[in-house]
Formats: structure tokens, sequence, C-alpha cells
């Protein structure tokens, strides 16, 4: 759905969207449009996902993610509602629509936040916001989920700078139908056996992910670009000569390669399924198990070099037409 469909008569907005919510502005778009919404009663935000109707039906990714909305984690989107506007056919399609309410993380998606250089160039840092991430996948694995899309796009920065999961649209719950194999994720993310549909271990799937997430976060770089050619090949030279994997990115981005960091990353990305590491071997590993930030110190370092969108909107004077 385009933003512009948020622009119509003022009759035909106040009832696209609860009287009592007012839409703000649009915080990103890939799939589905997120927005920035603000309570009239309270004046406290939220992000809105909208799911607009397909063929007169409701989208399957709403019913999908609706049934996650019950996950309590520190580290996971919290949901605090999802309903489905105009069952059924209406005068105009545009307006047949179903969404989500959630928490607003005030500070963005990581995608933004790493390779922008918004985060400081801090291996505890780095390190401090994997843990988190680990927490929050080990929580939604305790509970048989896997999320099969993991990537700086679904980790947003909330409130005191804590990283949080979202988007569970792909999500699925185990076990799996007998000899069904998955192809999801996202392009540079996902790992082999979600990109040639031959997934019969989700949650194996995630921690590859995991792990090119882990480099994302310490070299501030991807590891590999599918099916690069000309770039070297490093998706295949990752799996089958990681020496010279290494090499062409020492030599390429000036990185300077970690031992105990090389051995988690390299865990965690094997190419068979059953062979990675597992959550607790993450949590046993050498660089895991190196310094962290507490929540005091973190809340220190970046409070003066990340806005939050409420402070932004003032001083940018972004606010649309209260719908």
């Amino acid at each position: 759905m385009e933003t512009a469909a948020l622009t119509q008569s003022s009759s035909d907005r106040k009832n696209f969207i609860e009287q009592e919510l007012k839409i703000v502005r649009s915080l990103g778009k890939s799939k589905y449009t997120i927005y920035l919404t603000r309570e009239v009663k309270t004046n406290k935000y939220y992000a809105m996902k909208i799911f607009p109707y397909k063929n007169d039906q409701i989208d399957n990714s709403y019913l999908n993610e609706c049934s996650f909305c019950s996950l309590n984690h520190p580290n996971i989107i919290t949901y605090f509602q999802g309903k489905s506007k105009y069952h059924g056919k209406t005068s105009d399609n545009r307006f047949a629509m179903s969404y989500i309410l959630m928490e607003l993380a005030p500070y963005g998606d990581f995608h933004y936040l790493i390779f922008n250089h918004k985060l400081p160039k801090n291996e505890t840092l780095s390190r401090t916001f994997f843990h988190q991430l680990v927490a929050g996948v080990e929580y939604i694995h305790s509970k048989g989920i896997a999320h099969l899309d993991l990537k700086p796009n679904n980790l947003l920065l909330g409130a005191m700078y804590t990283l949080k999961i979202i988007d569970f649209e792909l999500a699925i719950v185990l076990p799996m139908k007998k000899n069904k194999a998955i192809r999801a994720g996202t392009q540079n993310y996902r790992a082999p056996e979600l990109r040639d549909g031959k997934c019969k271990l989700p949650l194996k799937a995630d921690i590859f992910s995991l792990g090119i997430i882990l480099f994302n976060l310490k070299y501030r770089i991807p590891p590999y670009i599918e099916n690069d050619k000309e770039g070297g090949d490093c998706f295949y030279l990752l799996h089958e000569q990681p020496e010279l994997f290494w090499a062409k990115l020492e030599e390429k981005y000036d990185i300077e390669r970690d031992e105990d960091f090389s051995q988690l990353f390299m865990s965690m990305v094997v190419k068979e399924p059953e062979k990675r590491a597992t959550i607790e071997d993450i949590k046993k590993s050498a660089w895991y198990n190196r310094s962290i930030y507490s929540q005091t110190d973190l809340y220190k370092l970046l409070s003066k070099e990340i806005l939050p969108i409420e402070r932004t909107l003032e001083e940018s004077n972004f606010l649309y037409n209260d719908l």
C-alpha cells in the first residue's frame, strides 16, 4: 500500500484507521508499510504495520504475524493489538486492511545504524548487542519458533537502547509437516538451504543468519554478496576455501582477523545445518564471553549519538496532517 493512500478525503481517512489513532508519517516500507502513529488520548507514539487486503481477503502474512503477538521478551518487539477492518467488499479496496500496533522502537533499525556508521565502531558494543540478539532468538527457539528472516532490517533499537527482533511474517512453529522443505529468508542473510528451498532444520537456518549479523556488527560490512563473481565469490569461498575467504576480506577491507571471533563466526555459518553451532555453543565461545556493557553504560555511550524519532520529528517538523 502506498503512502499516498493516506491522503484521501477526511471522512475516508477517519474510516480507514481507528479515530483514536493518528498516523504521523511512514517509518519505512518493505513488503508492508510501517507508520509512526500517535494515540490521541495519551499522546504516546506507536508503530503501526498495515496489511492491505488481497482479493477482498485478509492477508495471510497478517494472520501469521498475529499468531506470534503473545511473545513476551525484552528483546522481542511488544505487540499491543491487531485488528482487521472492513471484511468483504468495500468501495475502495485500498481501505480494506488489517493492522498490528506495536511498541515504537525510537532509534531506528540496525541496517541503517550499521551501514550508515551511526553506531560507534566498538567491539564491546557489538558484543553487547549480539548478546541481546542471542537472548531473543534463544527465547523464540524455546517456544518452538523459527524466525527465518533474521537480518539487520528486522532488528530495531528500542527504548534504553535495547535490541528488538521484529517481523514474524515468515516465522513457523515446529514441528514442520513431514518431508516439507522451506524456501524463505532474504538474500545475503539466508542460509544456503533456505536459498535452495531445501531447509528441513529451520532453527539451524536462524543460526546461520545470526552469524551473518554478527559479522555485520563487528566489521560493519557484509561477509559476502550472493552470486557476486566479480567480487571474488566470497559466498563460495566461505564454505569451500575459508582461508582464501578471510584473505580476500582482509585485503579488500583492511580488517584485522580475530581468532576467537573467526572461530565463532565460522561455527555458525557451516554449510551443513546439522554441523552448525547451537545457542549453547555460541554462549560458551571465547569471543562471546569477553566484556559487554551494562545497561547504564550502554545508555551513556549512545544517548548523545543517536536521537529518538520523537525528537527528530520535533526538530524537523515532519508531522503530516492528522487523520
